[in-house]
């Protein structure tokens, strides 16, 4: 289960489909251990698909107006809470996505 620290994301499908098949394919491989490796790669659960407690979003001070917004919030995420178990976490699969 997920700590009330975490970040949780769902999957996802592009529409068109297809549209970035190399980028959803990338995304959809990650395990948790990968989702934590490749954190300075790209935001590795993408911040549309995003729930949180609302604790875990004032942590970290919520969103700064400035561009990539989402990777800082991202990375800001993971240094208040790399020490939780299991910080990041993603839900459902490509071929069953929450979105």
């Amino acid at each position: 289960s997920a700590s009330p620290r975490s970040l949780v994301g769902g999957a996802w499908r592009r529409w068109p489909d297809g549209a970035t098949a190399h980028h959803e394919a990338w995304a959809h491989s990650l395990d948790e251990e990968g989702l934590w490796l490749h954190q300075f790669r790209e935001t590795t659960v993408q911040m549309p698909t995003w729930a949180m407690a609302r604790a875990t979003f004032d942590a970290v001070g919520g969103f700064e107006e400035v561009p990539a917004e989402d990777l800082l919030f991202f990375h800001a995420h993971l240094d208040r809470a790399a020490r939780a178990e299991r910080p990041l976490l993603r839900v459902g699969s490509r071929e069953e996505p929450l979105l």
